[in-house]
Formats: C-alpha cells, sequence, structure tokens
C-alpha cells in the first residue's frame, strides 16, 4: 500500500503529513514522489524519487507499470495541471487497483473553468462572484482580469479601471473580467468521502497572502460560510480533499471565487485542526471504510500558521533521514 505523490516541488508541508498519516496505517509502507524536474527540494522528503516526463508527455501504461512494480496503490496529485489528467484515467487505474485522490473528470472540468464555475453555481444560486467574458456586460467601480483557466499571479490583474481592464485582457489567452471587491478573504478546506457526503470542514482567515497562498492563516468561526461552502462542494458532486476561496465584503455579502479540488498550499492547518483528509482517503481506499462527520474532531484551540523557509542540510554519504 505504497502511495505516490505528483508534481512534489517543494511541497514538504504535504509531503510530511502524507508520511504521517501512512505511517498510522503500516509504518512499512514507502512514499514515492514523481516530478519531471530532479533537482527539487521535495525529493529530499520521500523515500523514493521518480523524474517523470511532462504531463504531455506522460503515458498512463508507464504510471500502471511503475506503480505495479513498487505496489502503489494511492495517488496523489498536487497541481490543478495534472488533475484533470488522473480524472481521465481514474477508472483504468481502478481497475489495476489503484485509487485517486481525484474528483471525476466533469467535476474536474467545472472546478478548472472559472466561467462555468460561475454559470454553475448561479443555476444553484450560490453566493458566487460575477464573471463574464465581456466586461461590457460587467459594471463595475473596478475590475479584476484573469486568464479562464489555470491559475497564477502573473496571470491576474486587480482593482483595475475600464481602460486598464480591456488592455491587461489583451495580454492573456481568455480573459475573463470579475467586479473587484474588498473585503476579508478565506479559504475553506472540506474533505467530501465516497458517498458525497462532507465530513468535514474548516474555514481559515487569510493573513497575508504571497503570490496567491497564505503564508499567514487562522481558523475563525463562520457558520454561514462553512454551510455555503457545504452546499457547494455537494452541488458539484466534489470528492476528497477540497480548498474554496470566499471573499466576505463589508455588508456581510459572501462570494465564492474559486475552487481548488485538491489539497492546498497552507491546507496543513486543517489537518492539524483535526480535517484527517488523508488519513481518510487511506482508510476509505484501502480498507473501504466508511468516513463520516463524527469521525471530524475539530480543535476547540485558535490556531494559526506561518509558512516560512527553514534550512536542511544533507552531508555526503547520508541518508534523507
Amino acid at each position: 500500500m505504497n502511495v505516490l505523490v505528483m508534481s512534489i516541488s517543494k511541497k514538504v508541508p504535504l509531503l510530511q503529513a502524507v508520511k504521517k498519516a501512512l505511517t498510522r496505517i503500516n509504518p512499512n509502507a514507502q512514499l514515492f514522489g514523481a516530478d519531471a524536474n530532479d533537482k527539487v527540494i521535495g525529493k529530499f522528503f520521500v523515500d523514493v524519487f521518480w523524474k517523470v516526463p511532462f504531463l504531455e508527455g506522460m503515458e498512463i501504461q508507464s504510471i500502471l507499470t511503475y506503480c505495479k512494480e513498487n505496489h502503489i496503490t494511492l495517488i496523489i496529485p498536487t497541481r490543478d495541471g495534472e488533475l484533470a489528467y488522473f480524472a481521465s484515467y481514474q477508472k483504468q487505474l481502478e481497475k489495476s487497483g489503484i485509487s485517486v485522490m481525484v474528483s471525476n473528470q466533469a467535476v474536474i472540468h467545472t472546478t478548472l473553468d472559472k466561467f462555468t464555475f460561475f454559470q454553475k453555481l448561479k443555476d444553484y444560486h450560490l453566493p458566487v462572484i460575477e464573471t463574464t467574458l465581456n466586461i461590457d456586460s460587467l459594471h463595475a467601480k473596478s475590475y479584476v482580469v484573469k486568464e479562464r483557466f489555470g491559475s497564477g499571479s502573473t496571470q491576474l490583474a486587480l482593482g483595475l479601471n475600464r481602460v486598464q481592464a480591456v488592455a491587461f485582457a489583451k495580454k492573456l489567452k481568455q480573459p475573463i473580467f470579475q467586479p473587484y471587491y474588498i473585503g476579508e478573504e478565506f479559504s475553506i478546506d472540506l474533505y467530501v468521502n465516497k458517498q458525497g457526503e462532507v465530513v468535514g470542514v474548516i474555514v481559515r482567515s487569510r493573513d497575508f497572502i504571497e503570490n496567491g497562498e497564505s503564508q499567514i492563516t487562522t481558523i475563525v468561526e463562520h457558520r454561514e460560510l462553512e454551510q455555503q461552502a457545504i452546499d457547494l462542494v455537494q452541488v458539484l458532486s466534489l470528492y476528497g480533499h477540497v480548498v474554496l476561496q470566499a471573499i466576505v465584503t463589508e455588508d456581510g455579502n459572501i462570494h465564492f471565487i474559486e475552487c481548488n479540488a485538491r489539497f492546498g498550499g497552507a491546507s496543513t492547518l486543517s489537518i492539524a485542526a483535526g480535517l484527517d483528509s488523508f488519513y481518510w482517503f487511506f482508510l476509505e481506499s484501502i480498507f473501504d471504510q466508511k468516513i463520516t462527520p463524527s469521525l471530524f474532531k475539530k480543535t476547540d484551540k485558535n490556531l494559526s500558521l506561518m509558512r516560512y523557509a527553514q534550512d536542511y542540510f544533507v552531508g555526503m554519504g547520508d541518508d534523507q533521514q
């Protein structure tokens, strides 16, 4: 029951969380990490590193063969760009005894397409930020312009006037336009079991953001946001660990901005708070155990997470412990 984590990059806290959950089930199980770059920091925090080709050149048969040879029965994608790939081969992998922590293909398409995401939530009367392909259909004091697909702060501009928004959009492949709101930003972590039931939810304030990720985040109580998040993931039929981004304006209105159908950069705080996503995924996949909300024991502590760089020394002849 070895585990393969994809696109490990420098996601050391994620790898450590996976390893800790894996050890609770089987101390002898191995953590494999894959990446197209063999210079990544993450390779020092896995038991076995696998250098893989870029996704465009990745044959599913090579993954199946590698998993079979190394007794890997669990795969965890960690990057938006690979979710659609693994969702498309999910059933084929399951037939070979390999479980993937990913939602189905149609759901992944909805979460990766910001305009479709908006349309879907609007149809269900959920509080999603207005999104359009044509700025003429949106009237706002200022605008946000971003790519319809993908993520990244280099493809995003905030607080532009109409002239600036139109100019910036010309630099993008498929731009979308949204109103620019000032308010408090939140991330919401959830785990959804195989039956589509939300096992647990944690709301985090995004206290300091850098390159689109929370560097300082704090667990908060926000019942309305929790319930709206639960309704959202159930409407979309998501599975596994999910991260939602939302902004709450001064008038108290909630606006969901996007959905990441994977583990997030600061989601380890939610694990520390009781949202045991990796462990639950392993139990569901290996033992076919039903994971119910009764297993979610949320901490009553006021927890915050500060993400920072840390030195790690490896000497000649040393192992990677």
